[in-house]
């Protein structure tokens, strides 16, 4: 229960949950909030003051826990297994009391009950409660992020149960479906729960869930990842140069939600995402030469870059076999990809305590 609590007070952002105490001791509260902020839209504030934002995105936090304990118990978990799991449920952490995961209770009600709440973990508490205040439901709907992030849920859960089907690893439709949008929404949420052994899936699974794991869930919100709102702006990006190649002398600008996006902003993105593959790359090639192969190297990075848990090849079942050297690598991958890589970098730079 205290891993699962530590899971849930550091789902929101430990920087969150201390930056109303920051401006007071004059460090920069309001600089280290943006920093930890993952999307680019940082401006768009819920409150005009940092105290009153973070009152506000712990409200929906506490709620959406509630919520999931709830319908966890309803749903045949114990109390102490109902409450447990809905910490880790909605911070996207993971965490089980049991060694098989989700997959102890055998029930595919309990893993539609996860997906529900895995996934409104995974998008930005900030909307969640402008929709609730307003009580404009189809806010989520016109959320280009959050429309985004169910689309490509609802289209890759579609694949792989196709795929599951098509090789004969589920006799039964409709539990090639449960499991394969359980495991697609827990890897991509970066929540990490199991509900049965991958290494009994075709091949090409693993590689499509460590895919999944890198698009992350939505900017403000508990997940991991690159972020959907970054994934937006990089295809646009792409479609806007390749629209150029063909009009070279057309002025095509990206849009998001309708306004124009900076050339800031962009810079900002494709920068994190550089870093980003450029960790991914450095910390695998590192890995190895510990004398993990490359595949346990890489998964393992994806793991704890995307701070998802789960890896593959030898180091599927735990990390035991990685050596003190490579854990060191990974818990600071880890910390690069749970404060989002600008958050720690800034932290390390004297400039930023200057000011």
């Amino acid at each position: 229960m205290y891993r699962q609590f530590l899971q849930w007070t550091g789902g929101l952002g430990v920087v969150i949950f201390v930056v109303a105490i920051l401006p007071m001791l004059n460090v920069g509260g309001m600089r280290l909030l943006m920093a930890e902020t993952p999307g680019p839209m940082k401006n768009d504030k819920v409150a005009p003051r940092v105290k009153s934002a973070t009152r506000y995105l712990w409200l929906v936090y506490v709620t959406l826990t509630c919520l999931c304990a709830f319908a966890y118990w309803l749903a045949g978990m114990s109390a102490y297994d109902a409450v447990a799991h809905s910490f880790t449920t909605v911070s996207t952490g993971g965490f089980s009391t049991h060694d098989a995961s989700m997959g102890y209770f055998e029930s595919p009600l309990l893993l539609w009950v996860a997906n529900v709440f895995m996934c409104l973990g995974a998008i930005s508490f900030a909307l969640h409660y402008r929709v609730h205040s307003k009580r404009e439901w189809l806010g989520y709907w016109r959320d280009e992020e959050t429309r985004v992030f169910v689309s490509i849920i609802v289209v890759a859960c579609l694949l792989m149960t196709g795929y599951l089907i098509v090789s004969s690893s589920y006799s039964d439709n409709f539990t090639a479906l449960t499991q394969a949008s359980f495991h697609i929404v827990s890897f991509m949420t970066s929540t990490g729960y199991g509900a049965t052994d991958l290494s009994l899936w075709p091949s090409a699974t693993p590689l499509f869930l460590v895919f999944m794991s890198y698009l992350g869930g939505c900017a403000g919100s508990t997940a991991g990842g690159n972020k959907v709102i970054r994934d937006i702006i990089t295809f646009k990006v792409v479609r806007q140069q390749l629209f150029l190649l063909v009009h070279p002398h057309a002025v095509k600008t990206i849009r998001y939600h309708q306004q124009t996006v900076s050339h800031t902003i962009v810079s900002a993105v494709l920068a994190f995402m550089t870093i980003a593959a450029a960790t991914t790359l450095v910390f695998t090639v590192l890995l190895m030469a510990t004398g993990l192969d490359f595949w346990s190297s890489f998964t393992a990075v994806s793991a704890c870059i995307n701070v998802l848990g789960p890896g593959f090849g030898e180091v599927g079942s735990n990390f035991i076999v990685v050596s003190d050297t490579g854990i060191w690598l990974l818990n600071l991958a880890m910390l690069l990809g749970r404060l989002e890589y600008f958050t720690l970098i800034a932290l390390l730079l004297p400039t930023f305590w200057r000011g």
